[in-house]
């Protein structure tokens, strides 16, 4: 995709291209959040093994779209949506639930040797 601007001057002042084309500004945007997002992607396959996801069902800062993508990018990851209506700040109503939750995890893996 190209995209062509005609002129450099915008009021007697020589601009850049990419000063003068808020089009090129978001092309490149884009292209630089997905080479991110490609990357994560990759990062997490390649650790998919060693990594736990846990979504809140009710979390407006990782809305439950964000765990059903996960689940449909990496469906043989451990990556579950939380049944127990944990709110987003867990430490102030429900740290010791939280805690003994992780605390299975990490013995499962510690003592168990995996998943």
């Amino acid at each position: 995709m190209k995209i062509l601007c005609t002129t450099s001057h915008v009021n007697g002042h020589k601009l850049s291209r990419a000063q003068y084309c808020p089009w090129n500004k978001q092309l490149i945007m884009d292209t630089v959040v997905s080479d991110i997002n490609n990357f994560l992607s990759q990062v997490i396959g390649q650790n998919l093994k060693k990594l736990i996801f846990y979504y809140g069902a009710t979390d407006h800062w990782a809305p439950v779209s964000y765990y059903e993508d996960m689940k449909k990018k990496f469906p043989e990851g451990e990556i579950y949506l939380c049944e127990r209506k944990f709110k987003h700040a867990f430490v102030l109503e429900s740290s010791e639930e939280v805690a003994e939750m992780v605390a299975l995890w990490i013995q499962r893996i510690t003592v168990q040797g995996g998943r």
